[in-house]
């Protein structure tokens, strides 16, 4: 019977590494992609704006950019001003709708999930675990 012996060396070590980095680091990563993400998602909005004065385009911006205890939120809206946004991407009973908002996160919802990926590669490899490996 053969048997193989196994050791972890720096199993503390690691561990308390990777405590650290699910704090404020991993916040730091999330909030950089979810920056990131909301930029994209805005410029693709922007171009897909139906056109009459332009000013339903100008209105697109991140309302919302957020970095707390229990994660991050970035939200792209119309403003006040161009509150009609609404009624152009769901429609009314008298208006056809023209999804603007939507199809731009869609279009770029690979482009996210890359961007949180790498952010989170990226936090991970920061992490100084204080193990050599042979």
């Amino acid at each position: 019977m053969m048997k193989a012996k196994v050791e972890i060396v720096g199993d503390k070590e690691l561990m308390a590494a990777f405590k650290k980095l699910a704090d404020e680091d991993m916040l730091e990563a999330l909030q950089k992609a979810s920056s990131a993400g909301a930029e994209l998602v805005k410029a693709a909005a922007k171009a897909k704006a139906p056109r009459d004065t332009g000013a339903l385009a100008e209105g697109i911006g991140i309302s919302k950019d957020l970095k707390g205890k229990k994660g991050v939120l970035a939200e792209v809206s119309t403003s006040e001003e161009t509150y009609y946004g609404i009624f152009q991407e769901y429609g009314t009973s008298k208006m056809p709708k023209h999804p603007f908002l939507r199809p731009a996160l869609d279009e770029n919802q690979n482009k996210i999930n890359q961007l949180f990926a790498d952010a989170i590669q990226e936090a991970v490899d920061k992490v100084d675990t204080g193990v050599e490996m042979p």
